[in-house]
């Protein structure tokens, strides 16, 4: 799986970005999979989960910056504490 941008070189409203598009893709899973059942018949279910997976798979590459950003931001806050003490 690859990045999709470097975390350090994203601005704060382009990583907020990142998770609402992880969010949306999420939410649209969430109501397909609750909808299956309507789905059984017009689609083969092996079409309807490889395309699950792909999406859920893409939410999953825009937290990732996301997730970099946060722990960079945790790790300097940890230090600034640190060299106050």
């Amino acid at each position: 799986m690859t990045r999709l941008v470097n975390h350090s070189e994203m601005t704060p409203e382009e990583i907020i970005d990142c998770s609402h598009m992880a969010m949306a893709i999420v939410e649209i899973c969430a109501g397909v999979a609750d909808n299956i059942d309507d789905l059984r018949g017009k689609q083969s279910i092996d079409h309807i989960g490889g395309n699950l997976s792909m999406v859920l798979k893409s939410a999953y590459r825009f937290m990732e910056p996301v997730h970099d950003a946060l722990e960079t931001v945790q790790a300097r806050q940890r230090r600034a504490t640190i060299k106050a003490a």
